[in-house]
């Protein structure tokens, strides 16, 4: 008989428990769930931004490339080499505007990208060499000064 209402005191604890750990879940689920979306979200955010850093760095090396190689091409095809190397690749960003400087020594490329009041800004740029430029302009001052 003992055993009996020791038995009974065990499922009456069990019964009382089911109900308490549905309780806990309903609390500590949402929770999970919105850490789970965060980390997602960071997640792409950042991934996006890698994304937009290196499309914009290619996007400088090519211009400095054919303006080594002396292309005919403008800002405008670089900005059209830019979107078309980006198109696809965003998971998070959705609008990207890019603008392209070319000075006297540098191509800088000027991207941003924007999602909600979330925005990724970056500026790579690439140097534009001219060594022949260079070589030819130090042959000529040798030249001038054994002249001399």
């Amino acid at each position: 008989m003992v055993k009996l209402v020791h038995h009974n005191r065990v499922q009456r604890a069990a019964v009382e428990c089911k109900g308490s750990a549905t309780v806990e879940m309903a609390i500590i689920m949402p929770l999970f769930l919105l850490i789970f979306l965060l980390i997602v979200q960071v997640v792409f955010y950042f991934h996006d931004k890698c994304v937009l850093y290196a499309t914009a760095y290619e996007t400088a090396v090519v211009g400095a490339q054919k303006e080594h190689q002396e292309y005919d091409y403008s800002e405008s095809d670089l900005e059209v080499h830019f979107q078309d190397r980006i198109k696809g690749k965003l998971i998070f960003f959705s609008r990207v505007d890019v603008s392209v400087t070319k000075g006297i020594e540098r191509l800088k490329i000027h991207a941003e990208a924007y999602h909600r009041g979330w925005k990724i800004h970056t500026e790579q740029s690439a140097m534009l060499m001219r060594t022949e430029e260079y070589i030819y302009y130090t042959e000529t001052e040798n030249e001038r000064s054994l002249a001399k």
